[in-house]
């Protein structure tokens, strides 16, 4: 895994797990695949002081960074980018980086579906009549000479 910034020709800066693309068949550097990219963004936010119930503005600024994922819509999280269309790569700073392993970590956790399959209740082909439930599949024993790799136990009807 190595996770670096990229500054894109679109004029965004991602972060995420960038890996080199290589043809192998003709050992020529294609470009990167890039894993869980979101845009880095740094706004910069002005300051106001309150004294006295008076608002006075500052002359400091604060910096703001807000991350977004990097094509929201697509189904998987993995990119390829030519070598044209990344002009930069580059370590992130340690707060950056280490805002962005919380925010995949996050984002892993909602976004990942588990299941646990029941067999009493998993059934195999369809969901009517005549479906077979997986704890009734059995496989032969290895004295009987079948050519088919499972039974199927009928249903009592």
């Amino acid at each position: 895994m190595s996770l670096q910034v990229c500054l894109l020709k679109t004029g965004e800066s991602i972060i995420g797990d960038v890996r080199e693309v290589i043809d192998k068949e003709q050992n020529i550097f294609m470009g990167y695949r890039v894993s869980d990219p979101f845009v880095v963004e740094l706004t910069n936010v002005k300051t106001v002081s309150v004294i006295d119930d008076v608002v006075e503005p500052n002359d400091h600024t604060s910096t703001k960074v807000v991350f977004r994922q990097w094509a929201p819509l697509a189904e998987r999280m993995e990119f390829d980018f030519t070598k044209e269309f990344v002009e930069v790569i580059y370590p992130p700073c340690r707060d950056i980086l280490n805002s962005y392993v919380a925010i995949i970590a996050d984002y892993k956790q909602r976004s990942t579906i588990s299941a646990t399959i029941i067999p009493e209740e998993t059934v195999t082909s369809g969901t009517g009549e005549g479906s077979v439930p997986l704890n009734e599949l059995t496989s032969p024993s290895l004295e009987e000479s079948s050519s088919q790799p499972f039974t199927i136990k009928e249903n009592d009807q």
